[in-house]
């Protein structure tokens, strides 16, 4: 890092994206504090250097919105995706992949969050319309959606109805050994049912 912002000059993009990995990296080992300081660091870069509204600003705000539903902040973490989505659908069009992607973080943060609210004809709408694409994260949209169902059903027929789903769910996440988020979004999905059930 110290290297780039010599040579490049502390307000490049390249430094920006170079905290950015150190941001995702202090992220996965759960250092949440240190992750969202690089994140914001990163966002006043690329604002400086690309202007308010440009991609990958909407990805940093994304990916803070992601922090803050993982620390429990989903009220915060629904307005960065919100402001992230307009964003997005500005500058890329509402058919992109990076607007999907960050719809599909903030229903998946609402089901966690407000379950009662989400419309299980979009959420059918959504399945369908991701069946036959092959853009990259596709399959993490098309997991969300999946424990979004469980998060439903589980608040229409209690945790004990949906303790077998929950469990082939976690073996495959544990088969695909590489996908941490996806275990981190399953324990999230568990701790809500939990806490519907005591409600």
């Amino acid at each position: 890092l110290e290297i780039r912002k010599r040579a490049l000059g502390e307000g490049h993009p390249k430094v920006a994206k170079t905290i950015s990995f150190i941001g995702r990296v202090l992220h996965h080992q759960g250092d949440y504090a240190s992750a969202i300081s690089r994140y914001e660091a990163c966002l006043a870069i690329e604002k400086k250097a690309f202007g308010e509204v440009h991609p990958e600003v909407a990805l940093t705000i994304a990916r803070i919105g992601v922090l803050l539903r993982e620390q429990g902040d989903h009220v915060g973490a629904i307005s960065r995706f919100e402001d992230s989505l307009m964003m997005t659908k500005e500058v890329l069009g509402a058919e992109h992949p990076d607007y999907r992607d960050v719809e599909n973080q903030m229903m998946f943060t609402i089901a966690l969050f407000r379950p009662s609210s989400i419309n299980r004809k979009s959420l059918i709408q959504q399945k369908l319309s991701l069946a036959d694409v092959s853009w990259s994260g596709a399959d993490d949209v098309l997991w969300r959606l999946r424990l979004i169902d469980v998060i439903l059903d589980g608040s229409d027929l209690g945790l004990e109805q949906v303790e077998q789903e929950l469990g082939l769910l976690k073996a495959e996440a544990i088969k695909d050994g590489n996908k941490k988020s996806r275990m981190k979004e399953l324990n999230a999905v568990e701790e809500a049912l939990r806490k519907q059930r005591h409600d």
